[in-house]
């Protein structure tokens, strides 16, 4: 949140070091990575990231959020009848959890599906999501310029008209 984007990246990599089956911390290692514009490394952690989310779903698969991570990564490589499953099972499974519906934002977004993506991410902003957690997810850059999207950031305070 501080945009200290090769320092996220550096203590995220060290924490691997450390326990590399943490699909969280590969989470936030991607998206330091996102920041600094890193592809090769990018597509090397979701690669990592996905094997560990679906082994955790197998294992948990009422755990919410892996199911909505796993969803952001089949969008992400356009497998949108997976990730439509998992975002399903997800809503299911916590349907007013803001992380949940911030990634199920970002999965529609990478489906280009904007409209939905738009919905998703002001219903993750009624359930507790602040608009800067919003603004420091590389994924919902091209959602939070879309015009349509304005209105939401304005009602939120985050903006002034």
């Amino acid at each position: 949140m501080e945009k200290r984007y090769a320092e996220s990246a550096a203590m995220s990599e060290k924490a691997l070091g450390l326990n590399s089956n943490d699909y969280n911390v590969w989470n936030n290692l991607i998206a330091a990575y996102e920041w600094l514009n890193e592809a090769e490394k990018i597509d090397r952690a979701r690669e990592k990231m996905q094997q560990l989310l679906e082994q955790a779903v197998r294992v948990q698969p009422h755990d919410a959020l892996a199911q909505a991570l796993l969803a952001v990564l089949y969008a992400g490589k356009k497998r949108r009848t997976e990730s439509l499953a998992k975002l399903q099972t997800a809503r299911a499974l916590a349907p007013n959890d803001s992380q949940v519906l911030e990634n199920e934002a970002i999965a529609y977004e990478e489906l280009g599906e904007r409209s939905q993506a738009i919905k998703c991410i002001g219903e993750a902003m009624k359930n507790g999501l602040s608009p800067e957690e919003v603004k420091t997810e590389p994924s919902l850059r091209p959602v939070i310029a879309d015009p349509e999207f304005q209105p939401q950031l304005v009602a939120s305070g985050s903006v002034s008209k």
